[in-house]
């Protein structure tokens, strides 16, 4: 009888390991992308760059620059970091500031209105549609740096 618990224990740990390296693993084949944003030549922080995936099916990938202007993107359902499923993607770039009616800020008994958006850069690199930044494409075995260039005007 002990033979069998040690057994099924034994199993168990082994099947619970095997299903915790899965899901840890990179399950989407991603590559690292990395890279750099300046705006008008000057390192740009905060800027959140976001890779939209050309064709549909694809998955988006996501970073902010910090005080230097490097990213590192993410996928959803992967670790922080581990950048971009291999693919085609339209780079896009966003900075706003929101200012909120301090009116309603607190209050529960009613439902503010909408925040005002300010964007800090042109607000044309945050849509895939009217950007002017070429595509980028992520490549397995290929080193993924994508340095932009963007333009306050």
């Amino acid at each position: 009888m002990m033979q069998y618990f040690i057994k099924y224990l034994f199993l168990s740990i082994a099947f619970s390991a095997i299903l915790i390296g899965c899901h840890r693993g990179n399950h989407l084949g991603t590559v690292i992308v990395q890279g750099n944003v300046k705006v008008d030549g000057t390192p740009a922080e905060g800027i959140d760059v976001i890779f939209v995936p050309v064709f549909a099916g694809g998955f988006a990938a996501y970073g902010q620059t910090d005080a230097n202007g490097n990213y590192t993107l993410t996928t959803a359902g992967t670790n922080v970091g581990d950048g971009a499923v291999p693919g085609e993607f339209i780079p896009t770039f966003t900075k706003v500031s929101l200012e909120y009616d301090q009116r309603f800020v607190g209050r529960l008994d009613v439902v503010p209105p909408p925040p005002k958006v300010t964007h800090l850069i042109p607000e044309k690199y945050s849509l895939k549609e009217k950007t002017d930044i070429p595509h980028v494409v992520v490549a397995k075995g290929k080193k993924n740096r994508f340095d932009f260039e963007l333009s306050s005007k």
